[in-house]
């Protein structure tokens, strides 16, 4: 997410577990529902324009205070729930990048990165030594920056220790400069209102129109998505001036619900594995020693996610229960009789209830455009076919295609089967399993 640094006078934090819950002060106004470890620091407060607003749940951070390692709540998290993260701090390394782009107008816009980054990306990069160039682990579009910009290393130092807790965790943070901000004025069903200032790429999921929109193409009187009901548009204008605005990328999801208000928003694509570079890097990876997991695409396991495994689930439970003959009865039908699915019947059982799972998801916010069988093909992992622990939403059809580039054993991407040292041991379940059928 990319917003502007606003500081405000600081709040108590006040501890839950091993965690403290707070709001990430992306502006004056603006914040992401999400949980702190044991970090230090002055917090934000939002403003309110309504006088009986009641106080808010969660304390506020400035989003300049994040730093990789911490974790932060997304929009599907589940906020009792640890979730498993692939950040090995043995492995990973933590990587500061610098960059500067000159404008027209001779304005120089100092690129400041802090990321962490897998084994199997630093093996594309030699290590990635202080003084080499790498590419920027960023969608440089969504930013506002060139297309193929590099980045100096400046620092290669020990990945920090992980935060505990729940939400995901953060795996980059940026700072730059940028002449279009925007600012809108939001208002709930209770009369409560708030500022946010936002990039005017940054996209919202208008309820009006049923898709995601830049700031800058939302209009007054229009609806947005919030936490526990919908938000108004009261008023969107530019904000003058060129700006620092602070940007992050979450491990495994990329929907946010921020400010007070809980207005969702998402980064728009803001996640490794969209460079033209990376893709490339990708490629040369087969044969390369190591394995390659769904974290080191931007992604996670459908199981990893509680709100993902619950639609995925309810999914499998509506194909099995309709009054309709689909894919999945007559797979769930082929089972109970001894038989060995066929490829056709694996490819329509999964997609009787993978089309069900993306109605719920996107409904939900949630930027998911298709789902990956980690370990592929179809036949050779047959009863894998709708287990979520083997699936990996995606955001896009490049990214699907990446991930088959990247670990398939063969030149056929698609009709091939997954290299081994990418698969994910799958072990059986403890006891004889059947796919929830609703009874």
């Amino acid at each position: 997410m990319t917003y502007p640094d606003r500081s405000h006078p600081a709040l108590r934090p006040s501890a839950r577990s091993a965690a403290i819950a707070f709001l990430l002060a992306l502006s004056a106004f603006f914040g992401v529902k999400g949980y702190l470890g044991s970090t230090p620091g002055d917090l934000a407060q939002p403003r309110f324009t309504a006088a009986s607003a009641p106080a808010p749940a969660l304390d506020t951070v400035p989003i300049e205070q994040i730093r990789v390692g911490q974790r932060v709540l997304t929009g599907a998290a589940d906020p009792d729930k640890t979730l498993p993260t692939a950040v090995d701090p043995r492995t990973w390394r933590h990587l500061t990048l610098e960059e500067t782009d000159t404008w027209p107008d001779g304005t120089v816009d100092r690129i400041c990165v802090e990321s962490l980054m897998p084994p199997d990306w630093l093996a594309l990069h030699d290590g990635a030594p202080v003084g080499s160039r790498v590419p920027i682990p960023l969608d440089l579009e969504e930013m506002g920056l060139p297309e193929g910009m590099t980045a100096r290393v400046t620092a290669n130092e020990p990945c920090p220790a992980i935060d505990r807790g729940p939400g995901r965790v953060v795996l980059t943070t940026v700072n730059h400069l940028n002449p279009r901000v925007v600012e809108l004025c939001l208002a709930a069903g209770d009369g409560m209102k708030e500022e946010v200032r936002p990039t005017a790429f940054h996209k919202f999921y208008s309820e009006t129109r049923g898709e995601w929109l830049s700031a800058e193409d939302l209009q007054p009187g229009e609806i947005l998505r919030g936490l526990t009901g919908p938000l108004e548009v009261v008023s969107q204008r530019p904000v003058p001036g060129t700006h620092r605005v602070y940007n992050m990328t979450v491990e495994g999801e990329h929907v946010y619900h921020v400010s007070t208000l809980g207005v969702l928003a998402h980064n728009n694509r803001c996640r490794v594995g969209y460079s033209k570079e990376y893709a490339e890097g990708f490629e040369r990876i087969q044969g390369v020693p190591g394995a390659l997991r769904p974290a080191d695409f931007g992604t996670a396991s459908v199981a990893e996610n509680a709100a993902t495994l619950r639609m995925w689930n309810d999914a499998m439970r509506s194909a099995a229960t309709s009054s309709r003959s689909n894919g999945y009865i007559r797979y769930l039908e082929a089972l109970e009789r001894g038989e060995t699915p066929t490829q056709t019947m694996l490819e329509k059982a999964f997609g009787a209830v993978n089309s069900r799972f993306l109605d719920s998801a996107r409904a939900a916010g949630m930027d998911v455009a298709e789902v990956h069988h980690w370990n592929f093909g179809k036949t050779d992992f047959p009863t894998q076919i709708v287990d979520p622990r083997n699936l990996a939403p995606t955001s896009a059809r490049i990214l699907h295609e990446q991930i088959h580039r990247a670990t398939s054993a063969t030149s056929d991407i698609w009709g091939g089967t997954i290299a081994p040292q990418h698969q994910i041991p799958i072990p059986e379940w403890s006891t004889p399993w059947t796919p929830p059928t609703g009874h």
